[in-house]
């Protein structure tokens, strides 16, 4: 029944949440926020023996043109207790040239060194 609570949740969000914009009607920075939560964290299909809930807040930046920031937090809840681990930064650009688009962009990790997350 939790489940499919949330499942209920996440699909009335997404289907509310969706916008659409007027290329006339671009700001010179749009924001978003998001927060994810991982029941067992993964990395490039590698998990742990063992359990590893995670609660991933982001942050996006994008600038008018095509340059962006998308920031991440790390909070490890395994163990029974909330621990802040780190967080990551990735700043980039997203070009668009007639029928081709693609970005660029680069990730740095700031993960302490006593984290058990698998980015670390």
């Amino acid at each position: 029944m939790k489940n499919k609570l949330l499942l209920t949740f996440f699909l009335f969000v997404a289907m509310y949440s969706h916008g659409q914009t007027d290329s006339s009607d671009q700001k010179k920075i749009q924001a978003e926020a998001g927060l994810q939560f991982i029941s067992n964290q993964t990395y490039a299909g590698r998990t742990d023996s063992l359990k590893l809930p995670v609660v991933i807040p982001e942050l996006n930046f994008e600038f008018q043109k095509g340059f962006f920031i998308n920031t991440k937090g790390y909070l490890n809840l395994s163990g029974g207790q909330a621990t802040f681990d780190g967080a990551s930064i990735e700043p980039g650009y997203e070009f668009s040239k007639k029928n081709w688009n693609g970005s660029l962009s680069v990730i740095k990790n700031f993960i302490s060194d006593s984290s058990n997350l698998i980015i670390a």
